[in-house]
């Protein structure tokens, strides 16, 4: 089962992508996007590409651990 960890952002979207068996999380892309809706259409191409079974979605938070924009 693959897991994509999305750490989202309105410039930038990190990915990293499990190994098959889910236990091991490598750097997979930074998406360069302009909207949320180029965001979706790339992660949703990369989600069915990379057979991803699971998603893991990042929290923003500021330094003083309040949840950021």
């Amino acid at each position: 089962m693959r897991t994509l960890a999305i750490d989202l952002g309105s410039k930038r979207v990190g990915l990293a992508l499990s190994d098959e068996g889910g236990k091991f999380a490598t750097p997979f892309d930074v998406l360069q996007v302009s909207s949320p809706q180029q965001a979706i259409d790339d992660i949703a191409s990369i989600i069915t590409n990379e057979d991803v079974s699971r998603i893991a979605l990042g929290l923003p938070l500021n330094m003083d651990d309040s949840i950021a924009p």
